[in-house]
């Protein structure tokens, strides 16, 4: 099954985030105390002055104080784009993402996904169960807002609530993209793999147990071929159904037909 990188996702709106209220010296400051928490800042703070003591350290964190609130608050903007990016290079550097839409029968959200996401009824959907992924902290369910996410300036990269709204920004999208009903998978580095599809191009995907894929779907205007593929994994896999989209009589509707 394939997997993508989040830099390969169709939507320019991914990940948005629109900027909060200004930051204020209290919050900088308050930023940057919850930064001098961490290991990474002091072990930061001792190459920039070697030779220090630890009491030599802290008194010069505290003496130079104003001067990191300044920088901050002059570099608000740039914090703002730093943090856009951020959440880029966290998505990408998680791993790879399989998307899933939610199962529906409406004929207005199943007809226009067809044509977009299956080759224009020349591919394949396969139904994929909930528990083929026994990892629930991997599924991300998308939540579909009007507004992006706002940015709170004064949250420190490796507090809690950072984390809280990073994880938030991940699942946001424009309620233009609701009727998808999109779950999430987030694939790490150590479980996908490289190879070539059907065209030459080269694409990242993960293995998936033919027990977990209980149905196949035929697009209507799926290759003779393909048909006759999909049908002969019947007999690798008996409990596998296998259907045949075909336009409904009566209705601007797809009707599935079962393949025996």
């Amino acid at each position: 099954m394939s997997a993508t990188k989040a830099s390969n996702f169709n939507d320019p709106f991914e990940f948005h985030l629109q900027p909060g209220g200004p930051l204020t010296e209290d919050a900088a400051k308050s930023r940057i105390e919850e930064s001098a928490q961490t290991r990474v800042f002091w072990d930061e703070h001792r190459k920039r002055y070697p030779g220090l003591t630890e009491d030599q350290l802290e008194d010069k964190f505290a003496a130079e104080m104003p001067r990191f609130v300044a920088n901050l608050l002059a570099n608000a903007t740039e914090l703002i784009e730093w943090q856009r990016k951020r959440i880029w290079e966290l998505m990408e550097s998680a791993g790879r993402v399989v998307c899933f839409s939610g199962e529906t029968t409406d004929p207005s959200i199943e007809t226009p996904m067809w044509a977009y996401y299956a080759d224009m009824h020349r591919g394949v959907r396969i139904h994929v169960p909930e528990m083929s992924f026994p990892n629930k902290d991997s599924l991300i369910s998308i939540f579909y807002s009007d507004v992006p996410p706002t940015l709170d300036l004064s949250l420190a990269v490796t507090s809690k609530g950072y984390w809280d709204y990073a994880y938030k920004v991940m699942r946001t999208k424009s309620r233009a993209w609701e009727h998808e009903n999109e779950t999430r998978v987030i694939i790490a580095n150590s479980s996908w793999f490289s190879d070539k599809d059907s065209k030459g191009n080269q694409r990242d995907y993960i293995k998936v147990k033919p027990a977990f894929l209980p149905r196949l779907d035929l697009g209507i205007k799926c290759d003779k071929n393909d048909v006759e593929k999909a049908i002969n994994l019947k007999t690798l896999y008996p409990t596998l159904r296998v259907y045949q989209a075909m336009k409904s009589p009566t209705a601007y509707a797809i009707a599935y037909k079962e393949l025996v």
